[in-house]
C-alpha cells in the first residue's frame, strides 16, 4: 500500500514538473514569436519607407527633369524618411 502511494505521489510530482516545463516552453516560444513579429514589422516599415522615398525621387526627377546623383538621392531619401516618421506609415 505504501509503495503504491509513493508511486502515485512521484507520478503526480513528475506530471506537475512536465506541465510546468511545457508552460515555460510555451511562454518562451510565445515571446520569441512576438519578438520576431515586431522585428518583421519594423523591417517591413523601413522597406516601405525606402520604397516610398525611391518613388518620390523618381516622381521628383520626372517633374524636375533632373537626374540626381547617388549622394543627392540618399540625402533626399533621408529627408523623406524623417518626414514619414510621424506619418501613418509608422503605425
Amino acid at each position: 500500500r505504501e509503495i503504491v502511494r509513493e508511486a502515485k505521489l512521484k507520478a503526480d510530482a513528475q506530471a506537475k514538473d512536465i506541465l510546468q516545463e511545457a508552460e515555460n516552453r510555451t511562454a518562451m516560444l510565445l515571446k520569441q514569436t512576438e519578438n520576431e513579429i515586431e522585428r518583421l514589422k519594423k523591417k517591413s516599415l523601413e522597406e516601405m519607407r525606402q520604397e516610398i522615398g525611391a518613388l518620390a525621387i523618381l516622381a521628383a526627377e520626372k517633374i524636375l527633369e533632373k537626374e540626381l546623383d547617388h549622394k543627392e538621392q540618399q540625402a533626399v531619401i533621408g529627408r523623406i524618411i524623417d518626414e514619414t516618421e510621424s506619418s501613418k506609415w509608422q503605425n
